[in-house]
């Protein structure tokens, strides 16, 4: 589609400058083009939506191993399923934009372009009736274990920590690093993948 409308716009130009009928500007090529453009338009790329039934699967395999990657995992996948997040959401969180109110979370995201005025946009994950499914439960479990690790939420370095950090091999968290988006993917991947998805 894009090579398409290079060569229409040449041949238009073309057209314009001998002084003759244009018939790239003919509403049969605009329509056309139309159509081309709404075909085109899906993002082949995007990854299909992660479905419940496959989450309480994952969780539940998560739920009984005592590792810091394994409560991590149960958080990112939790909080990033109730708060509908994109992967790079969950990738640059920080302890600061996450805050306990009485019937859960609230997030305050970063937005790019269309936050002018740098306010965020605030995303509520509510507290559910299952423990072992609850958003909020796993992210005061991660919380736990972070500050346990020496975490300190009240100065500005923690608040600005990143909540999913990247862990090694040997489970060894590292506080204070940013995952990466790829990062994510590839937990989500092998979690999945874990539990029999692909």
């Amino acid at each position: 589609y894009p090579s398409l409308r290079r060569h229409i716009a040449s041949l238009s130009t073309f057209h314009g400058l001998q002084a003759v009928a244009n018939p790239c500007k003919e509403q049969l090529v605009r329509d056309t083009l139309k159509g081309l453009r709404r075909s085109q338009q899906h993002d082949p790329k995007r990854a299909p939506a992660l479905r419940r039934e496959h989450l309480v699967e994952i969780v539940g395999r998560l739920q009984f191993q005592d590792t810091l990657a394994a409560k991590r995992d149960r958080a990112l996948l939790l909080v990033g399923w109730a708060g509908a997040l994109r992967r790079s959401e969950l990738a640059t969180l920080t302890w600061g934009q996450v805050a306990n109110v009485a019937e859960g979370l609230e997030l305050t995201l970063r937005l790019a372009k269309t936050d002018e005025n740098d306010e965020g946009q605030l995303v509520a994950i509510p507290l559910q009736p299952s423990r072992w499914l609850c958003p909020v439960q796993a992210l005061g479990k991660w919380q736990v274990a972070c500050m346990a690790l020496g975490l300190d939420m009240t100065t500005p370095e923690g608040r600005n920590a990143p909540v999913f950090c990247p862990i090694s091999q040997t489970d060894k968290p590292r506080l204070g690093r940013n995952m990466s988006v790829k990062s994510v993917d590839q937990i989500l991947k092998q979690r999945a993948a874990a539990a029999g998805y692909d």
